[in-house]
């Protein structure tokens, strides 16, 4: 296997990329195929959705694939990974891999208020919504209304608040993940980034 396909698969199927997506997986079954008995002891139970969960899992996983990505793009040494620019790293991903048509100051604020809010506080500077229209019987539905959804992951209001749709914003990391192997399998990246990539991964 070269380093390449080495990357690719990492990136498809690694633990690094993919250990909670099986969380992610299991508040949108109890929101879908086990909906009746969810719902009803949710709303007795003082249980909430997931959606907190949901947005702080995508957005450490968006992370890591801002990050992955820079090295590959700009061929990042290992004596520049403790400085790389976590906020400018997702930008460049946002803007190349996905269309949510935010601007750089736009992306600052979402990135500052969600990313480090979730990840540093105790709770978001802005509200997080749950997805309703896309809810469904069973998972498999969902993920079809989901992937035929044209809902943006964030808002930003006339009054500058910001919401995050977390079911969005987790199809939308699978999107990002996706555009990456396609990438590395189009032969874009040169091997010695791809190497600097690897090792960034498993340091």
């Amino acid at each position: 296997m070269t380093k390449r396909e080495e990357l690719i698969q990492l990136i498809d199927t690694g633990d690094e990329f993919n250990l909670f997506e099986a969380d992610i997986r299991t508040f949108h079954w109890l929101r879908t195929n086990a909906s009746r008995l969810f719902l009803r002891a949710a709303a007795s139970n003082g249980i909430g959705g997931g959606n907190f969960a949901i947005a702080l899992i995508s957005l450490s996983r968006l992370d890591l694939l801002g990050q992955v990505y820079n090295i590959l793009r700009d061929n990042i040494p290992s004596s520049g990974w403790d400085v790389i620019n976590h906020t400018n790293c997702f930008k460049k991903i946002v803007k190349d891999s996905l269309t949510w048509g935010f601007n750089d100051t736009d992306l600052d604020t979402i990135w500052n208020s969600y990313r480090n809010y979730l990840t540093h506080m105790h709770f978001p500077k802005y509200p997080i919504k749950v997805f309703k229209e896309g809810l469904a019987k069973s998972i498999k539905v969902f993920y079809k209304k989901l992937e035929e959804s044209d809902k943006p992951a964030f808002k930003i209001n006339n009054s500058k608040d910001i919401v995050c749709n977390s079911d969005i914003l987790f199809r939308d990391v699978k999107r990002t993940k996706l555009w990456m192997t396609e990438q590395l399998k189009a032969g874009k990246f040169s091997e010695d980034a791809i190497v600097n990539a690897l090792g960034f991964i498993r340091k």
